[in-house]
């Protein structure tokens, strides 16, 4: 079921003139590097953007951006979707990710000319309140730390 889903939205992804992707890269407690690929994309049906999940790729400990590029166009040849045809790529502050001359976002820039690179900050997030000691202190910290420093920001009023 779960290949004939992803097929529908590759699918939709062939289909309309441009997509954005959002890859938040991590690291397992086993000492793996991850990253999932997240789609934005025009849903012709309802002219509503939908973000969907596209997949998980599994990359090693000391990822470069060639390794991350290279994991992300091998997926997305191999299901027969233009790389081309990214026109917003949004990533971590991670140097892998961000670097203009040899990151990630270079490297597809290369591919995909009209591409906007946007950097992310809400993984910063839990690193804000990591230091609070319980999960209930971790709560009201987050909303504090929140409520200090974006009262009346989008975000805020998104997250909460």
């Amino acid at each position: 079921m779960t290949e004939d889903l992803l097929e529908k939205l590759l699918y939709k992804i062939r289909e309309i003139p441009c997509y954005g992707l959002q890859l938040p890269k991590s690291t397992d407690i086993g000492n793996r590097a991850q990253l999932l690929v997240y789609t934005r994309i025009l849903d012709i049906d309802s002219y509503n953007t939908v973000d969907e999940y596209l997949c998980f790729l599994n990359l090693d400990v000391n990822t470069t951006a060639e390794q991350v590029f290279g994991k992300l166009n091998e997926f997305m040849t191999e299901k027969q979707t233009p790389l081309e045809k990214c026109c917003s790529l949004t990533t971590d502050g991670a140097a892998v990710m961000t670097g203009c001359f040899s990151g990630l976002g270079a490297l597809v820039k290369a591919v995909a000319t009209n591409c906007v690179l946007k950097h992310c900050i809400i993984h910063r997030k839990p690193l804000a309140v990591k230091t609070l000691i319980s999960d209930k202190q971790r709560k009201t910290g987050t909303r504090k730390f929140f409520g200090y420093h974006c009262e009346n920001c989008e975000l805020h009023k998104m997250l909460w």
